[in-house]
């Protein structure tokens, strides 16, 4: 589980920037160990308050901001985990268990569970704020690291949307796209500094950093009445 808060930028960018990014990094970084050089997909549920406070604060910018999701990766139900994110400002951390399916279903069904840190903390939001599954996004990601500044840089695409929150465990979601289908998001994440290389990489087409929620983002697509939230 990682306890630090570590930068996080992101950018939008075209399809096209993607895939000259992914030709730079691919030949000055490594490519991440648990993924093929095409990627892998991630899917990840997420949950709410009754009040939807969390999309709230994503919307409206608070400088202090949580979420909790399920996460599966190419649709793998074996190796589910339950994260909390955080954000302080610019600066962000994730904390993380692995989940057994029985778990998860038991969550998303309303269920109390353990009693570890992060559980307390979702189950407390449970009982005071009626956290509930709200939707499910699904992604295309490459990711490439350098171990020796412990950079990781993640290239998103595909970022789609559903509300069938009930088919995140079997994957029979039906998915609509949550931005433009011609963009997608860069993100890149360093403890302390980043090294000359990556600033230079980051210079390509005048990258403009930009703050972006898949969740929020997702969110909108299917009810653009949450605007109001802001």
């Amino acid at each position: 589980m990682n306890n630090s808060f570590r930068h996080e930028q992101k950018y939008i960018c075209s399809l096209k920037q993607l895939e000259a990014l992914k030709e730079v990094l691919s030949s000055v970084m490594s490519c991440d160990r648990f993924a093929s050089d095409q990627g892998y997909l991630v899917s990840s549920l997420y949950f709410d308050t009754q009040n939807d406070r969390f999309l709230s604060e994503s919307i409206n910018g608070f400088s202090y901001r949580q979420k909790y999701r399920i996460r599966s990766y190419n649709g793998d139900t074996e190796k589910l985990k339950l994260e909390c994110k955080e954000a302080f400002f610019h600066m962000k951390r994730k904390k993380f268990i692995s989940l057994k399916i029985g778990d998860a279903e038991r969550l998303i069904a309303g269920e109390i569970c353990k009693n570890t840190d992060i559980f307390e903390g979702f189950n407390y939001l449970k009982k005071t704020e009626l956290l509930q599954p709200k939707i499910v996004i699904n992604y295309n990601r490459r990711a490439f690291v350098d171990p020796d500044f412990n950079i990781r840089i993640t290239l998103d695409q595909n970022i789609n949307v559903s509300d069938d929150v009930d088919s995140f465990l079997k994957s029979q979601n039906l998915f609509q796209p949550a931005m433009d289908s011609h963009f997608g998001i860069l993100e890149v994440k360093f403890d302390t500094f980043l090294p000359g290389y990556i600033k230079e990489i980051l210079k390509f087409e005048d990258l403009e950093q930009k703050s972006f929620s898949k969740y929020a983002a997702g969110r909108v697509a299917l009810d653009s009445s949450l605007n109001y939230l802001k």
